[in-house]
């Protein structure tokens, strides 16, 4: 009989010890990510978890290192959970150094979802994934860390071999901050660089993924200025350009209209290898929605004189507009909808006064997003600019 009860309390116990899932989970994870185990099922079955056992889950992550949590919080941003994608995201903000991780689930996955989550419809996962590869990489979200890769990529040709694989690292850093908001024009510069950079075609490839990711129309003219080049031959670097122009849907329909001309030139010009004319119709044919030429050319002179006056047009590098950040992209070129000017204008001083404060000056910061305020005191930019202004407060009360 006592055998049977020392059993039977034995039996408890240990039924007792595995009843909490959430706390085995969230052992799992620690012991994956500090490289103690090999098992990746502890996260891959987040997804799979009951919407109360998420909850549940996001609720105790907060209690654990923040590599951890950050990996649990990714997972189930990735399966559709909306309060983990903001956490998550506040957690990468500014945080990528001191949330550097042993280990990562997938990195290649993570790698396909930077840098094709527009084309997926992806753009919140587009931006995570940024974030956790540049926490990965130990790579700190600020103007300071994005000066040190645009650094590293300008001195590429002063080394051998070790400074070329840098160049390429840097490159993708300096493409992943700028999914994540971070730029700047410097920066922007040194990858439309990298692009022609005939010497190293990994280099251009991953150029080519990330010069087009603000969706400026000075990105769209650096993009278009690599297929016309004629000493650019390899079928990636094409296909990653092409890519980026079609899936990019942060292209006002004016930037558009000015493409598809320029795009019919390198299609008609017989002096451009086959694949480059390819690429171009293949580009202007997504864009437009039409096959031929003439179908091509008529769309855009159509749609120009429909959206004449209403925003800065052509690819004037000078009036790019400002993309919002988070907007899917449209499936067809006549769903995107052109900012009006005084749209853009708000939106430009609301970047302004971000990297501003990435720079800690403060009151130019604070100015800009006062103009904000003044010519938009409604809607979610406004929201924004308010959230920005009481964190500059409480900055200014320290």
């Amino acid at each position: 009989m006592t055998a049977v009860a020392f059993t039977a309390l034995v039996t408890a116990g240990n039924r007792l010890a595995c009843t909490d899932e959430i706390d085995l989970r969230l052992r799992g994870v620690a012991a994956f990510e500090d490289g103690r185990s090999s098992d990746t099922s502890f996260l891959s079955g987040i997804s799979t978890l009951p919407p109360e056992d998420r909850r549940e889950l996001l609720a105790r992550s907060a209690a654990s290192p923040g590599p951890v949590r950050l990996l649990v919080l990714f997972e189930l941003a990735r399966a559709g959970d909306e309060e983990a994608g903001r956490s998550l995201d506040s957690l990468l903000k500014g945080r990528g150094a001191t949330l550097k991780l042993q280990r990562v689930n997938d990195l290649l996955g993570l790698q396909e979802m930077a840098w094709n989550g527009r084309e997926k419809g992806q753009p919140l996962l587009q931006s995570l994934a940024a974030g956790l590869l540049l926490a990965v990489d130990g790579v700190s979200e600020d103007l300071s860390g994005l000066s040190r890769a645009t650094r590293v990529l300008s001195g590429r040709k002063k080394g051998g071999t070790d400074a070329q694989a840098e160049a390429r690292k840097a490159a993708t850093h300096i493409g992943y901050l700028h999914l994540r908001g971070v730029q700047s024009a410097t920066s922007q510069r040194e990858l439309e660089l990298a692009l022609l950079d005939k010497d190293d075609p990994a280099l251009q490839e991953i150029a080519a993924a990330f010069v087009g990711a603000t969706g400026t129309p000075k990105s769209a003219k650096a993009l278009l200025d690599a297929l016309r080049d004629k000493g650019i031959t390899s079928s990636s670097i094409f296909k990653r350009i092409a890519r980026t122009l079609i899936s990019n849907g942060a292209y006002t329909d004016q930037v558009r209209c000015a493409l598809v001309p320029d795009l019919i030139k390198i299609v008609e010009s017989l002096d451009l290898p086959d694949l480059n004319r390819h690429t171009a119709r293949l580009v202007a044919s997504r864009i437009t929605g039409k096959h031929q030429v003439e179908e091509m050319l008529a769309w855009a002179s159509s749609r120009e004189k429909e959206l004449a006056g209403s925003s800065p047009a052509g690819l004037n590098p000078a009036q790019a507009p400002v993309p919002e950040a988070g907007n899917p992209p449209a499936s067809t070129p006549q769903e995107v909808q052109p900012p009006a000017r005084e749209d853009a204008e708000v939106a430009r001083c609301l970047l302004l006064a971000k990297n501003f404060m990435n720079m800690k000056e403060y009151a130019k910061a604070e100015e800009n997003l006062k103009k904000v305020l003044e010519k938009s005191p409604e809607g979610k930019l406004a929201d924004e600019a308010r959230e920005l202004l009481r964190k500059i407060e409480a900055v200014k009360g320290l």
